[in-house]
């Protein structure tokens, strides 16, 4: 199953469906039955489809390599601000390690 992710696709997709509804219309198919070319016109017929299958087969595959260098972009960029904060948190715990407490008491102060 191909699926329709572009505007083109979409153009491609309602111009392959006019083509089969004129292909498959009863002047055409009439045309082909009464002189006996019935295999003919199915051979037309599925070459329009292979056609419009192969682009899009295509388009998916452009497509889809699309998103997943998008993904490893994301991903990527996630990896880095996941390093920075545990970077930053590291350096925030020894910070708070080699800090000594202000005694505020001047009782306690008293030398």
């Amino acid at each position: 199953m191909y699926y329709i992710n572009t505007f083109t696709d979409r153009t491609m997709y309602s111009e392959y469906k006019r083509e089969l509804r004129i292909h498959k219309s009863r002047n055409v198919s009439q045309i082909y039955f009464t002189n006996g070319k019935k295999d003919e016109w199915e051979r037309e017929l599925m070459n329009i489809s292979a056609k419009y299958r192969e682009y899009f087969k295509k388009s998916n595959e452009e497509f889809n390599r699309k998103m997943k260098e998008q993904e490893a972009m994301l991903n990527e960029e996630k990896l880095i601000r996941d390093n920075l904060k545990a970077i930053k948190s590291a350096e925030t715990r020894e910070k708070n390690k080699t800090r000594v407490p202000v005694r505020r008491s001047s009782r306690l102060n008293k030398e």
